[in-house]
């Protein structure tokens, strides 16, 4: 009986020490995978930062730069004709990328200056941009250019304005009372004149 008791014991004994080294050895494997797992968590971090700088610098903005080359083409659509002319970056361009260049063409048109205005100006855009050259292309119709003046009856005188009908070119001396109904008719719905010499003819008929 004192046998079999010895033999009972030593069997449950050597299951628990069998079962303790299992244990002892499952969560040293344990606390070794999720190092590993943490390190791996890292390299993958890693790398996910160095693919997205590496994202960000291939998509760099172009910009307008005092080293950029800029070419300015002037096309006439009624001779078919075009020239070239290289300027320097303007001050006010400096950063600009294509969508903020390409704005600015769009607030050109909505102003155009007096003198593109007499030579037929209809477009201005965005040909093509990097931050070594940019291109802009200017449209323009000479067949538009047929009038230079405009005159017009303004406070009871003749005001001679240029022919976008805003930008005064001269005041005159020319009062309306003083000319010939039929002449004062025509000014009140506005006379557009060709070129100076047109012009002050015209001026120096109502003069005398």
């Amino acid at each position: 009986m004192k046998r079999i008791y010895v033999i009972i014991s030593g069997f449950f004994s050597l299951t628990i020490i069998f079962t303790l080294c299992f244990y002892l050895s499952y969560t040293a494997a344990l606390r070794q995978f999720n190092r590993n797992a943490n390190e791996m968590n890292m390299l993958s971090v890693k790398s996910d930062v160095g693919e997205y700088a590496k994202t960000v610098d291939t998509a760099k903005i172009d910009t307008i730069t005092p080293f950029t080359n800029i070419v300015i083409e002037q096309y006439d659509i009624a001779t078919n004709t075009t020239t070239t002319t290289n300027q320097n970056v303007k001050e006010e361009l400096l950063g600009y990328t294509r969508e903020d260049l390409a704005l600015y063409c769009e607030r050109y048109m909505r102003n155009i200056p007096v003198d593109e205005q007499s030579q037929g100006l209809i477009s201005f855009k965005v040909e093509s941009f990097s931050e070594n050259k940019v291109v802009l292309r200017k449209s323009y119709n000479s067949k538009n250019t047929q009038y230079k003046f405009y005159m017009a009856i303004q406070n009871g005188f003749i005001t001679v304005f240029y022919s976008d009908k805003k930008t005064v070119f001269e005041y005159t001396n020319i009062e309306m009372k003083d000319l010939p109904q039929e002449e004062i008719d025509k000014l009140y719905v506005g006379v557009y004149v060709k070129d100076e010499q047109e012009l002050y003819t015209i001026l120096e008929g109502y003069s005398s």
